[in-house]
């Protein structure tokens, strides 16, 4: 069903074709039917998916998502968070990631990406968007860190910057990689 409903927007003219969301961190998953990018078993659907929207001529683009400290579906879980802010829904607290922690969550989306690529996808955006983690990181209201991941713009855009640029390493300069971001 999900590669009929993506195809039909190929077939019915769509240029490009964008997923919803992808997950990332198998530690950050909000239901059952969020499609898991980390499980290389999902390959050979993701290759079928490709086949079929990139053969109407449309290029397939990858949402890679993890929600951060967005994460209301656990009552006992804690999520992952960019500093001890609340999760505005919920008001959770959630774990404040290291540096370490946090340069693995980039490698986790970088080896997703590179999974998409050897599928056939056209390329990736990165979910910056709704409160997610990547709009924690931007942003001077949630990130209180005071390591290079927080502070200044500079420091705040760090996270994006080293993911898009280490894509574009792995994943070569034909593989689109975009930014999903409010406006504001």
């Amino acid at each position: 069903r999900w590669i009929n409903f993506l195809a039909e927007r190929a077939k019915g003219g769509a240029g490009a074709v964008i997923t919803e969301i992808i997950a990332v961190d198998p530690a950050a998953l909000c239901q059952a039917s969020t499609v898991t990018g980390y499980e290389a078993e999902n390959e050979d659907g993701f290759k079928r998916t490709a086949e079929a929207i990139e053969g109407e001529g449309a290029c397939l683009i990858a949402q890679l998502w993890h929600p951060g400290r967005q994460q209301l579906w656990s009552p006992v879980a804690s999520p992952k968070g960019i500093s001890d802010q609340p999760d505005a829904y919920s008001w959770t607290v959630p774990h404040v990631m290291s540096t370490a922690e946090l340069r693995q969550v980039a490698e986790e989306y970088v080896a997703v990406a590179k999974r998409f690529k050897r599928c056939g996808f056209g390329g990736v955006e990165l979910h910056g968007a709704h409160g997610y983690l990547i709009t924690q990181i931007l942003s001077p209201w949630s990130n209180r860190r005071t390591d290079d991941y927080g502070g200044s713009l500079e420091n705040r855009i760090r996270f994006v910057r080293e993911v898009a640029q280490a894509v574009r390493q792995t994943c070569g300069g034909d593989f689109v990689i975009g930014l999903k971001m409010p406006g504001d």
